[in-house]
């Protein structure tokens, strides 16, 4: 069973990842950042290739759905 502290340094390090992530996005143009983040959602399988939010996301999906509904 891992530590605690190697949790938590995983953890982090997760989190600068993801902040490192952001703040290549934001300095890419609106277009590219747009690319950038449907190919990785898509590969992360989160969203499909036509948009839609993939099984697993099933919650997520009905929220969008009533948003648009709005």
């Amino acid at each position: 069973m891992p530590s605690v502290e190697l949790i938590e340094y995983e953890k982090v390090a997760y989190i600068n990842e993801m902040k490192d992530y952001l703040k290549k996005l934001k300095s890419m143009e609106h277009n590219q950042a747009k690319k950038v983040s449907f190919e990785n959602l898509v590969k992360s399988r989160i969203i499909e290739e036509n948009g839609e939010f993939a099984e697993g996301y099933e919650f997520a999906r009905v929220n969008a759905r009533k948003k648009r509904q709005r």
